[in-house]
C-alpha cells in the first residue's frame, strides 16, 4: 500500500486522519518512521511493515498489516 492508500482506508475506517503528512506523524509516535532531515526514514522496527530488508528514507510501499497496527494504536 501507498500512504495515501492507507489516509484513504483509515478514513474508511472512521478515523480523521487528514493526509499522508499526518500519517507519519502518527507512525513517528508508534515508532515506525523518524525524521531524518527533509525525510521519513523507517526505523528498524518499522522495517517489517515496509517491502525493504532495512531502514530507508521515504518508504513508498507498506504491507496491509500497518492498517490493523495503526487502527489497534489509534484506538488506544
Amino acid at each position: 500500500l501507498y500512504k495515501l492508500e492507507i489516509v484513504s482506508i483509515l478514513k474508511n475506517k472512521g478515523f480523521n486522519v487528514k493526509d499522508v503528512h499526518e500519517l507519519n506523524l502518527i507512525l513517528e509516535k508508534m515508532g515506525i518512521l523518524i525524521k531524518s532531515g527533509s525525510h521519513w526514514m523507517t526505523t528498524k522496527a518499522g522495517v517489517k511493515y515496509t517491502i525493504f530488508n532495512g531502514p530507508v528514507l521515504d518508504a513508498q510501499a507498506w504491507h496491509p498489516s500497518i492498517v490493523d497496527l495503526i487502527v489497534k494504536f489509534l484506538k488506544k
